[in-house]
């Protein structure tokens, strides 16, 4: 049978149509996602240096990374991140439903 996407449902999946939009999701994904966790693997990098130099605002900027873990495992999050970003990867990259 035919696939075609939930939310717009007269576009097929694979068609001309689906294919000009593919770059356009990728880009959105790229720039959102990966943006977003190479800002947090950043500041995850940077934590110890400007930690042990009391920059408050370091910490402030940074409160959501290292406020529900231990001080030693401030990298946690980042793992966290990137699991969670791994099985969103594989729900949108597998065509098979019992992959997923």
């Amino acid at each position: 049978g035919k696939l075609f996407l939930k939310f717009h449902p007269g576009v097929e999946f694979g068609s001309e149509q689906w294919m000009v939009a593919v770059p356009f999701s990728i880009g959105g994904v790229a720039v959102y996602c990966c943006g977003f966790l190479a800002y947090v693997i950043f500041g995850v990098s940077r934590i110890p240096r400007l930690m042990s130099e009391d920059d408050e605002t370091y910490g402030m900027q940074y409160d959501f990374v290292i406020a529900d873990v231990r001080p030693e495992r401030f990298w946690w999050l980042t793992v966290s991140l990137l699991y969670a970003f791994a099985l969103g990867a594989v729900q949108c990259l597998s065509p098979n439903i019992y992959f997923q």
